[in-house]
C-alpha cells in the first residue's frame, strides 16, 4: 500500500449546545509535507446569503451571526441566535477547483432547545402516574420527529427533513401550550 500524497478534504459539524454559535471541525487528511493554500468555507444559513470565511486547519472553526453576517454588533450579549434549517457548507483549499467538499445539513439546535424546555415542564415527579405517561409518549413522538428529521437531511432528502422539522415544531408548541397530551392527541395539534 502506497502512502496517500493528495489531501483527503473533509470536515464534520460539531454540536456546541449553544444556538447563537456553530462549529465546524476540519477532518481533513493532509500528507506530509503538503503546503495548504488559501484554506477557505463557503457557508450558506437557511434564508441568507452565502459568505466565505477562512478556516484553521485541524481544528474547530466557530462561527457567529457576526461571523455569518447575519448581525453586524458589538458585544456578545447582542448576538442572535443561528438560524435552524437546511445549511450548507463547501470547504475548499487552493486550487479549489481541485480540492474541495461540500455537504448540506440540518441544524437543530433551537428546536432541541424547545424540546429541553417542554421536558422539563413535564412534572415527572408528579405522583400523577397516567399524566406523566401522557406526557412521556407526546415528548418520544416529538423527539421521534426531530430525529427523523436529521436523519432525512442526512439521506438528502431536505424537502421531508423540514416537513418533520416543522411538525415536531408544532408538536412542541402545542405542548408547551398545554394544548396536547397523548401520542394520538399530538398528531392532530
Amino acid at each position: 500500500m502506497y502512502p496517500e500524497t493528495s489531501p483527503i478534504l473533509n470536515f464534520t459539524v460539531v454540536d456546541m449546545h449553544n444556538p447563537i454559535i456553530i462549529g465546524i471541525a476540519d477532518i481533513s487528511f493532509y500528507p506530509s509535507g503538503f503546503t495548504i493554500l488559501n484554506p477557505t468555507m463557503e457557508i450558506t444559513p437557511p434564508a441568507f446569503p452565502t459568505i466565505v470565511k477562512p478556516f484553521v486547519t485541524g481544528g474547530i472553526n466557530v462561527f457567529t451571526s457576526n461571523d455569518l453576517n447575519i448581525t453586524c454588533v458589538t458585544t456578545a450579549a447582542q448576538l442572535t441566535d443561528l438560524p435552524d434549517g437546511i445549511w450548507s457548507v463547501k470547504m475548499s483549499i487552493s486550487p479549489p477547483i481541485q480540492w474541495n467538499i461540500e455537504k448540506s445539513f440540518i441544524r437543530t439546535e433551537i428546536l432541541q432547545q424547545k424540546f429541553g424546555r417542554a421536558f422539563l415542564k413535564a412534572d415527572l415527579m408528579d405522583c400523577n402516574l397516567s399524566g406523566n405517561r401522557e406526557n412521556m409518549k407526546a415528548l418520544d413522538e416529538i423527539y421521534f420527529y426531530i430525529q427523523s428529521s436529521i436523519a432525512a437531511a442526512n439521506e438528502c432528502n431536505y424537502i421531508l427533513a423540514m416537513n418533520l422539522y416543522r411538525l415536531a415544531n408544532t408538536m412542541l408548541d402545542n405542548f408547551l401550550k398545554g394544548r396536547c397530551r397523548g401520542v394520538t392527541q399530538t398528531l392532530w395539534c
